[in-house]
């Protein structure tokens, strides 16, 4: 079992199906908010408070939902549905039996705003049953003339109470957009998470945490050859060891085919991304990494398989038909190379790629 270091404490994985639900705005309820005379003088009243809170909330959820499902670096490829989020987290059934079974089919949050010398303070108490004591007291400060940052702050805590698994995920794309590649509040957020989960949802924080590694490999600059061929190792090794625990967890599978090919082990390579093909046909993230792979590897034929499924499964992006039609003029075949040029020339009409393409074509044809 690899060494997790500061990562020991595992991620509450049954807490975390409820960052699904979380999403719809179905699983909370706010009660009415008190706020001093001064916030109500400058517009704010309850429902504005529990809305941007209510705000907060979502914008952290969508961000660990991108992260989430999204391997590739390309927003546009990355899959925005609810339905992916659940998927990833592999939950099924479990969502209504860990809700049974802890008695957790809402959360409450009470708040109130009081003055506090030229400043504000929003204490916030989340339950989990009516009637009960409050799971955990959230105090926060906030400036009256820009109280933003205190309803962010104030949502990020309520969510790692909830779920820290879902503001990990949050966390760690942050921290990537800012390069910051020690990852210290993803790992502050893991750190502090003291519960168990199920030992069988152990394989989403050694995902996580191979991922952490494949992302450094593959965009921190400064690493030398041997720093990134060691980033290289540790994701392979957290990514195998989550699919010990499910096997049939596609990111997981997907990250190992990835991590291979850069290594140029595309024997290994090519197992990984066929069994994240075979659990998902019809994901792009899939096919697309795989042709890459395969263009790396020199094997073109097969390449523009995979390359024919992407542009088959995301028949409007422009670049994955340059792409293909990169590869059809590398095996002989101009003709259906012009075809995607000009299928990605419609698509773009200033894609310059395609542009300069269909004028060399056509030059070619007047000769």
């Amino acid at each position: 079992m690899p060494d997790l270091g500061i990562f020991t404490v595992p991620l509450l994985g049954a807490i975390a199906v409820f960052g699904v639900a979380l999403i719809t705005g179905d699983d909370i309820s706010f009660a009415d908010v008190k706020l001093p005379a001064t916030m109500q003088w400058n517009g704010y009243d309850s429902q504005v408070v529990v809305r941007a809170l209510t705000n907060e909330l979502r914008d952290i959820n969508e961000d660990a939902l991108s992260e989430a499902t999204g391997l590739s670096v390309e927003q546009s490829y990355i899959d925005q549905s609810i339905g992916d989020f659940a998927e990833y987290f592999g939950i099924g059934k479990l969502v209504d039996g860990t809700r049974n079974l802890l008695h957790m089919n809402k959360y409450y949050v009470v708040c109130e705003i009081k003055a506090d010398g030229d400043k504000v303070l929003l204490t916030a108490l989340l339950f989990t049953r009516v009637g009960e004591k409050p799971v955990d007291v959230i105090r926060v400060p906030g400036d009256p003339a820009d109280l933003r940052p205190m309803f962010a702050q104030a949502a990020n805590r309520l969510l790692v109470d909830i779920s820290p698994y879902i503001v990990a995920l949050h966390d760690f794309k942050t921290e990537l957009n800012a390069k910051q590649w020690d990852f210290p509040k993803t790992r502050q957020v893991l750190a502090e998470t003291i519960q168990m989960p199920p030992p069988e949802d152990d394989y989403l924080a050694y995902d996580l945490i191979g991922r952490l590694h494949l992302r450094r490999a593959q965009q921190d600059e400064s690493l030398t050859a041997s720093a990134r061929q060691a980033e290289i190792g540790l994701a392979i090794q957290y990514l195998t060891a989550a699919l010990v625990q499910n096997p049939d967890f596609f990111y997981s599978n997907l990250g190992l085919g990835v991590a291979y090919a850069m290594n140029r082990q595309f024997e290994l390579s090519d197992l990984y991304f066929a069994k994240a093909v075979e659990l998902q046909p019809n994901k792009l993230l899939a096919r697309e990494n795989w042709g890459r792979a395969l263009v790396r590897a020199n094997r073109l034929r097969d390449a523009a398989y995979q390359y024919v499924a992407a542009v088959e499964i995301a028949p409007d992006v422009a670049e994955l038909r340059n792409t293909l039609a990169d590869i059809y003029v590398k095996l002989g075949h101009p003709e259906a190379a012009l075809g995607q040029w000009e299928a990605a020339h419609k698509l773009d009409p200033l894609n310059g790629q395609a542009i300069a393409h269909l004028k060399e074509m056509g030059a070619r044809n007047v000769q």
